[in-house]
């Protein structure tokens, strides 16, 4: 969900100081890229890797998500 968040607003959900002191040019990095648009489904139920229990409901409803 994090991850998600990152995408879609980068300036607001930036690295941590230390990180940013650590590594200069992130700073600039983050400016550089422009939100990305993302669509976070979050199953219950759903295993971390859905396709290994592709019998799972919460799986079906997945893969239609993803079909359309």
């Amino acid at each position: 969900m994090y991850l998600a968040h990152k995408a879609a607003a980068p300036t607001t959900y930036q690295p941590s100081s230390i990180t940013l002191a650590q590594y200069p040019d992130q700073g600039a990095m983050i400016e550089k890229y422009k939100p990305t648009r993302v669509h976070l489904q979050i199953y219950e139920g759903c295993c971390h890797v859905v396709p290994t229990l592709a019998i799972t409901k919460s799986a079906k409803y997945m893969y239609r998500a993803c079909a359309k």
